[in-house]
């Protein structure tokens, strides 16, 4: 069976269980999978770039933010610091930027930034939505959805929550070597490149 839209998923998951009468729960489980998805993948198909110049010292995070990979400002690597240490710093010029809620912090209001992040994959709502991950990683998907449903049926997720944690590294190796391709070579110096 091929997966490939959410339509398809729902399908799958419902197939796997051999329960029909979850058909009406099975979004829920989707919806919990995607949760932890969101927490555990990381891959080229979630950087995103963000860039403008700032109208204030504070700015809206992206949409479907989870995490900054890299921040800049007029092209000056920024420093994230916790929201304590920005509010007790004094020098207003010392690179450093914060989260505070659903907002960056930056030290100036008038500078142009650009915002390397992760962002999460749009929650899945018809059934012909698709995205990367479900077209080259669907495993991740219908595991993490299996694993829910047996914690719902009072079953032990042990076994798909197993299989959702080896299709999560395998993909996280594959970005690896996507990243960087070839064999490792050491150099007369010792180094590893």
């Amino acid at each position: 069976m091929a997966i490939a839209t959410y339509g398809q998923l729902k399908t799958a998951v419902a197939t796997w269980l051999k329960r029909s009468d979850l058909t009406d729960i099975i979004p829920d489980f989707i919806g919990l999978a995607e949760s932890n998805i969101r927490r555990d993948v990381r891959c080229r198909a979630m950087e995103q770039i963000a860039t403008g110049t700032l109208a204030a010292t504070t700015l809206a995070l992206p949409t479907r933010f989870l995490e900054a990979r890299n921040v800049a400002l007029d092209g000056y690597p920024q420093k994230y610091i916790t929201p304590q240490e920005y509010a007790q710093q004094e020098d207003c010029n010392s690179g450093n930027f914060t989260i505070k809620g659903e907002l960056f912090y930056f030290q100036s209001s008038t500078a142009t930034y650009s915002i390397d992040y992760w962002q999460a994959f749009a929650a899945f709502a018809d059934d012909g939505d698709t995205n990367w991950l479900l077209t080259n990683a669907c495993e991740i998907y219908l595991w993490g959805a299996l694993a829910e449903a047996k914690t719902y049926i009072e079953g032990d997720p042990s076994k798909e929550l197993a299989f959702y944690a080896k299709a999560v590294s395998r993909l996280r190796q594959s970005e690896m070597q996507a990243r960087f391709p070839g064999p490792l070579i050491v150099r007369h110096d010792g180094m590893t490149v």
